[in-house]
């Protein structure tokens, strides 16, 4: 879970960095807690004091990031819900396609690796899909294509998964390519990764043996054994 819930806020990080540098006062309180950890609720102090300004100047794209940075440090599922369901709100008042959508990615997340909630979670997924089909940021459909992925191959769609795993495998790749930031180049790293594990459990559960050692012996010379990816090697592996 701890994965998944990386995936979702590095997804609502690359909406909130170019305008928080704009919003000085956010950038400043986020500062506070933007290191600590999932479940931290030592965090949720900050938190609550980002969600009081943005009500207060009805700032809702800040107040969906001030949301969904509470959902990530609240440790009750129930209240990682409600946080959830107030994400969607504000994002929806924001109008703003890209936030809408990471918005029911993280209420799906909840549902789905919190409740075990399997078809709300579907039905937040697919609208989060919709709504980054309009998106500016490429990441955020794949990143939601992901967690869509990850669903079907629970429920033993297996055919359907590995399509859009490919599809997720090829984005990271090409963007691993790229002369990205460190700090891009990670995540997308990551993405890549976690995807290709997704990838050679679907094939070794639709037989497809072959394709399945091809990946893994992609995952034992790209995969790094430092620490940032020793759980996942120890995955593919």
């Amino acid at each position: 879970m701890f994965r998944l819930f990386i995936l979702l806020l590095v997804s609502t990080a690359e909406l909130w960095v170019a305008q928080s540098t704009d919003n000085v006062a956010y950038h400043q309180i986020r500062k506070k807690y933007d290191y600590k950890k999932v479940n931290d609720t030592t965090a949720l102090s900050y938190v609550d004091l980002l969600i009081a300004l943005a009500k207060k100047e009805k700032n809702y794209s800040e107040l969906t990031y001030a949301y969904q940075d509470a959902l990530h440090f609240e440790p009750s599922g129930y209240r990682k819900k409600l946080y959830a369901d107030s994400a969607i709100t504000s994002a929806q008042h924001s109008c703003n396609n890209d936030l809408i959508g990471s918005a029911y990615l993280g209420r799906g997340i909840v549902s789905y690796f919190i409740f075990k909630d399997y078809q709300p979670a579907l039905d937040d997924y697919i609208k989060a899909l919709s709504y980054a089909r309009y998106s500016t940021s490429p990441y955020i459909k794949y990143n939601i294509l992901y967690h869509l992925g990850v669903m079907k191959s629970y429920l033993g769609y297996y055919n359907e998964a590995v399509s859009q795993f490919e599809a997720c495998s090829a984005f990271f790749r090409q963007e691993i390519l790229k002369n990205n930031s460190p700090d891009i180049l990670y995540n997308m790293r990551k993405g890549y990764y976690n995807t290709l594990h997704q990838l050679i459990y679907c094939y070794q559960q639709i037989g497809d043996d072959d394709s399945a050692d091809r990946l893994i012996e992609i995952g034992k010379r790209e995969i790094p054994k430092d620490l940032d990816f020793v759980q996942l090697r120890s995955c593919v592996f």
